[in-house]
């Protein structure tokens, strides 16, 4: 009953699907499979958060000079894609695709062709992308494959 409403995705998906043979299609983003039901769109400027309701907030100030994003619904994206044909989908936190995609494996080639300390950096990011406190568990990953 409140929130945003994704536009033009059915129109991408219908264009990449018919248009595209064979393809798989990947994306991270905050969200979930079902919506909030609460307004979440905000502005992300010099690693600070603005909801986009904050009151007094000066719009214009941040026209085309910042980052605006909304919490995705990513049951919306993948309906669209069933409703093409389309049933090879799979839906998991940030955590279980980058772990299940290899980067722990990454990890372990870093280690042993590295020294300690680009070691120690590069596995820091890899630890935020993946902590369920932190990136892990907040960011999802829609994974869509075509073969035929």
């Amino acid at each position: 009953t409140k929130g945003e409403v994704g536009v033009g995705y059915e129109e991408f998906i219908k264009n990449i699907t018919s248009n595209i043979k064979k393809f798989e299609f990947v994306t991270f983003d905050y969200g979930d499979r079902v919506p909030r039901n609460d307004f979440s769109t905000r502005i992300y400027e010099k690693h600070e958060v603005f909801p986009i309701f904050k009151e007094n907030l000066e719009l214009k100030k941040y026209f085309a000079t910042t980052d605006i994003t909304y919490d995705v619904y990513f049951s919306h994206i993948e309906d669209c894609f069933k409703e093409l044909g389309i049933s090879d989908i799979s839906f998991k936190t940030q955590m279980q695709a980058l772990v299940e995609f290899g980067i722990i494996d990454l990890l372990e080639i870093l280690k042993e062709n590295s020294d300690e300390n680009r070691y120690l950096r590069e596995s820091q990011k890899i630890k935020t992308l993946v902590e369920p406190t932190g990136m892990g568990d907040r960011f999802k990953m829609l994974h869509v494959k075509k073969y035929s």
